[in-house]
């Protein structure tokens, strides 16, 4: 039976994969959610030889474009809500989205997911001129070789220092975070919207889909070696999201909510279902410059039939 090697990037992927079987597959996981996830991206944004892994879409886009021997599956595991990641500093006077044009904002790194889908939101969703913020970066990029684009005010800071510090200590004037329940803290720093949960579902409403988090990937090698394999993949986390469908865990509270209030199906794996979210995703990262060039969804993606 052949081992397959799985980079989990969140722990909660890793549970939910749990007791399921692949047939005529083992699975063994290299990393359980205990690494920290931006870890894990750089090193499977990098030459590695493990099967499967899991990696933020941002990261895979900027791979995909610059070369990769991995391919990515219709499979995100997990989601986000950059709306409630952002964080701003009251001496900052940010207390709307276009607040933030010509302020000095930290983004980690410049194609860190969240902050690439946060950038989307602020030009598309609430018409922000993004290229008149200055976006400063602390931490190196997952890929060495990517190199952001001019037309973009960016500050480095040395010392790789995380945005969240930097906002507690005053050093910028607000922060997009992987989540409000990780954002900076201090008496001097608040998220920027007091409901972030209205400003997703406006998302949602206008856009049709949740922001995708990471995606599954698999090397072009264990995909030669067997054809079958991402189906099976597929297959094998649609019953693992239905069997956890009836108890879901705390962490999908949000977008169980906006299923029932939104009356869409947000979290259903396969192409077709998120497509939406895959191509305005990949129209992001181009507008941004964290890819060269726009491309079409089926080519970054196996099994473009699901």
């Amino acid at each position: 039976m052949p081992d397959l090697s799985v980079a989990y990037a969140h722990r909660e992927t890793w549970e939910l994969m749990q007791g399921i079987q692949i047939d005529g597959f083992s699975l063994r996981a290299v990393t359980d959610g205990g690494t920290p996830s931006n870890q894990v991206y750089t090193l499977l944004a990098n030459p590695h030889g493990w099967d499967v892994g899991e990696i933020a879409f941002s990261t895979y886009l900027m791979c995909a474009d610059l070369g990769l021997n991995d391919v990515a599956m219709p499979i995100f595991p997990a989601r986000m809500t950059p709306h409630a990641g952002v964080f701003v500093h009251e001496s900052a006077r940010i207390t709307r989205p276009e607040h933030l044009v010509g302020k000095r904002v930290g983004c980690n790194s410049f194609g860190t997911n969240y902050s690439m889908w946060w950038r989307g939101m602020l030009a598309h969703q609430y018409d922000v001129p993004i290229e008149r913020i200055t976006w400063v970066q602390s931490v190196a990029e997952h890929r060495a070789d990517f190199r952001p684009p001019a037309r973009f005010p960016i500050e480095m800071v040395e010392g790789d220092f995380r945005s969240e510090a930097l906002l507690a200590d005053g050093r910028i004037d607000a922060a997009t975070t992987a989540g409000a329940g990780i954002g900076p803290r201090g008496p001097a720093i608040r998220p920027l919207f007091d409901d972030p949960y209205a400003e997703l579902r406006a998302f949602v409403e206008e856009f049709g889909f949740v922001p995708l988090n990471t995606v599954i990937i698999v090397s072009r090698k264990a995909v030669a070696a067997s054809p079958e394999l991402p189906g099976l993949l597929l297959d094998a986390f649609s019953r693992a999201r239905r069997r956890q469908a009836s108890s879901p865990p705390d962490h999908e509270a949000v977008y169980r909510k906006l299923e029932a209030d939104t009356g869409r199906s947000l979290l259903e794996s396969g192409f077709a279902a998120a497509q939406a979210g895959i191509r305005t995703g990949i129209a992001f990262a181009y507008e941004q410059g964290i890819i060269r060039k726009l491309h079409a969804p089926q080519d970054l993606f196996l099994l473009p039939d699901s």
